[in-house]
């Protein structure tokens, strides 16, 4: 059909395209999502065990972008398409 012909091929100010540095919302999709960026847990041996010959002792752990929910179908939702990094062609 002319809608997704259009899609594809952009051609000029015709019926069939609108031009040529235009995103068609064939491509788009919903980039919505909700993720876990970041999540740190640490612990201090030194007041656990409560050693006297050192001030800290500390382990910490840290992950980041842990769980992403989202029915996004590309990789990462907050990838932009185009240079600029845009949060307006975000998911396309």
């Amino acid at each position: 059909s002319a809608y997704y012909a259009s899609a594809y091929y952009a051609l000029g100010t015709t019926a069939r395209g609108v031009g040529n540095n235009t995103t068609k919302d064939y491509f788009y999709s919903d980039a919505s999502f909700v993720r876990l960026r970041n999540v740190s847990f640490g612990v201090d041996f030194a007041k656990l065990f409560n050693l006297k010959w050192t001030k800290k002792c500390q382990l910490v752990l840290s992950g980041r972008n842990l769980l992403t929910f989202t029915k996004y179908d590309g990789m990462d939702p907050e990838v932009s398409s185009g240079a600029s990094n845009s949060a307006f062609d975000r998911g396309i």
